[in-house]
């Protein structure tokens, strides 16, 4: 401001000079969830400009900062005539899964996940053998672990691997019939039955074995010497062959009614195994057979294309 006095000659000029303070005003930092290493909250002068470091938050990668009011870019941030917040903005980190079908296949074999996000829809794997095992659920770990779900969160920071867990198949068997298949190997047994490893047992129970028609299977009964009576007389085993045929093997004669060969006898022997009239095939130790039945001394009616495996 100048001021002139006219009275004066010569006229005299006085110069004043006014200064101003600029107005402060507050910046608030938000990290949004994340770690923000300067300070959230202090005093600016209007029209002041600061840096903003980059915020860290797991499982994200940081984009952007937005304000309330005045004027930011990139990192740079100029404050305006009022109070500001400045807030961190970010996108979740993606992640590769695996899927490990542990032993049986699965159509998927990975997808890509979000971090804070549900994992979505996972594939269904189905176990290789012909019958065996129902798919229990995809778990963290090959034993153990935790479970995964199509609505589980992603909280894994790097790629990851699932794996395929199987529970054995439980048949739906009458009681105390117990189920081995597959090279002793228990597939399913109804509860409370016992497992039995071979099929060289008076116990009850479902027996297979493969032989040149595929796989047979033996059904043991539960009575005296393990004898199931049928049609006025004793049999020893109720065999379905590979090829698909039913085979009752006969235990003898009517003069063995009784199912344990202890009948008085009117020839020489009440011994079945070793009479000269027994119905058995003099093979009756070959693990093929599993047992006694009728066919040639060679065996010639269940031969096997390998080495027989006694269940």
């Amino acid at each position: 401001m100048t001021i002139k006095h006219e009275t004066a000659y010569p006229p005299v000029l006085n110069k004043v000079d006014y200064n101003y303070d600029r107005n402060r005003y507050t910046l608030t930092v938000n990290a949004n969830g994340g770690t923000y290493s300067g300070s959230t909250s202090q005093e600016l002068k209007y029209e002041q400009s600061i840096t903003l470091a980059n915020p860290i938050k797991t499982g994200y990668n940081f984009t952007n900062w937005t304000a309330t009011s005045g004027r930011i870019e990139g990192s740079s941030f100029t404050i305006g005539a009022s109070d500001a917040t400045v807030t961190a903005n970010y996108t979740p980190k993606q992640f590769t899964v695996t899927f490990n079908a542990n032993g049986g296949s699965t159509p998927t074999a990975s997808k890509i996940v979000s971090y804070d996000s549900t994992y979505g829809d996972l594939p269904t794997p189905t176990y290789n053998e012909i019958s065996g095992y129902t798919f229990k659920g995809w778990f963290t770990s090959s034993s153990g672990g935790t479970q995964v779900t199509e609505s589980s969160i992603v909280s894994v920071t790097n790629d990851q691997i699932l794996y395929a867990q199987w529970n054995p198949v439980v048949f739906n068997v009458p009681q105390a019939v117990t189920a081995i298949i597959n090279n002793q190997t228990v597939k399913g047994v109804k509860a409370k039955n016992p497992i039995f490893a071979t099929a060289a047992t008076t116990n009850e129970g479902v027996y297979s074995m493969a032989d040149d028609y595929g796989t047979s299977y033996y059904y043991r009964g539960a009575v005296t010497n393990n004898y199931v009576k049928f049609g006025g007389f004793y049999w020893r085993i109720i065999r379905i062959n590979g090829d698909g045929s039913l085979r009752m093997i006969y235990d003898g004669t009517q003069a063995w009614p009784n199912g344990n060969g202890q009948s008085t006898f009117t020839t020489s022997g009440t011994d079945r195994f070793t009479h000269t009239g027994k119905a058995w095939n003099t093979n009756y130790n070959d693990a093929k057979y599993v047992g006694w039945m009728f066919g040639g001394d060679n065996g010639s009616t269940s031969t096997s294309k390998g080495a027989s495996t006694k269940k």
